[in-house]
């Protein structure tokens, strides 16, 4: 693996784990105020 296809790597993971804490954050805040409308 050179260091450039190294650097595309990391530049992916962290895009993807931001995009998935986007994506988590979004569907919990949904789901809290799913759970308060009820309660």
């Amino acid at each position: 693996m050179t260091p450039e296809e190294r650097k595309w790597k990391a530049g992916y993971w962290i895009l993807g784990l931001c995009l998935s804490f986007v994506i988590w954050s979004f569907v919990i805040g949904t789901i809290l105020r799913i759970v308060e409308g009820i309660a």
